[in-house]
């Protein structure tokens, strides 16, 4: 086991930085994007589905079915407010003080509502799991 150390302590390393260059890309996007005047504007999205979750009659298990920190705001600061978390938490990963854990799963709650940052997410969680 002590024969991967090196591997394992690079490779979380380089993993932090893929997410570093992700969530800055992300963070200068942000506003075109899902910004207040972007493509597809989170608070548009989020409203969306919010009055389809009360017209079911879904209650806090919307949570579940959009587990996005966009919940608790969307406008341009705080969305681009989630872009830099996630680029902090990616440079405390790089230099060995987060524990690699926390971003996929902050990771999670800003990009899954979005068809890549799904498939991005499963795929870094299945690659942290296995070098962990």
């Amino acid at each position: 086991m002590a024969s991967y150390s090196l591997a394992t302590w690079l490779f979380l390393r380089l993993l932090g930085l893929a997410y570093l260059a992700a969530f800055w890309s992300l963070a200068v996007q942000t506003r075109g994007l899902i910004g207040q005047d972007g493509i597809l504007p989170a608070r548009e999205y989020v409203a969306a589905f919010r009055a389809w979750a009360g017209a079911q009659g879904i209650g806090l298990d919307r949570f579940r079915l959009l587990p996005t920190l966009c919940w608790f705001g969307t406008s341009d600061g705080f969305l681009e407010g989630l872009s830099i978390g996630g680029g902090a938490l990616a440079a405390l990963i790089v230099v060995g003080v987060a524990p690699v854990v926390l971003l996929p799963l902050y990771e999670a709650r800003v990009w899954l509502a979005f068809a890549a940052g799904s498939v991005l997410c499963l795929s870094i969680t299945g690659a942290v799991r296995r070098a962990s």
